[in-house]
């Protein structure tokens, strides 16, 4: 099975975290980093604070590039040329 399949978000969750990280189907609270295996990191199911914040200072390069392709798709899916 290929990263990239577990790493797809849920439509109905827009956050840029889920391109990263796997949602907690399960109703867990609890989202596990793929990078640094003991670090879990808590998610209350609807505020990404704590995760994004982990994100952007845990794995810089990763955040850029997401952050990166979420500015593409917006100025795509705007209909701007």
């Amino acid at each position: 099975m290929s990263n990239s399949s577990k790493r797809k978000r849920p439509s109905n969750h827009r956050s840029i975290v889920w391109k990263f990280y796997v949602y907690p189907t399960d109703g867990s609270s609890y989202v596990p980093c793929p990078k640094y295996p003991d670090t879990i990191l808590t998610f209350n199911g609807s505020t990404t604070t704590n995760i994004l914040y982990h994100l952007q200072s845990q794995h810089e390069d990763s955040y850029a590039r997401l952050r990166g392709e979420s500015i593409a798709e917006s100025a795509g899916s705007s209909g701007n040329t």
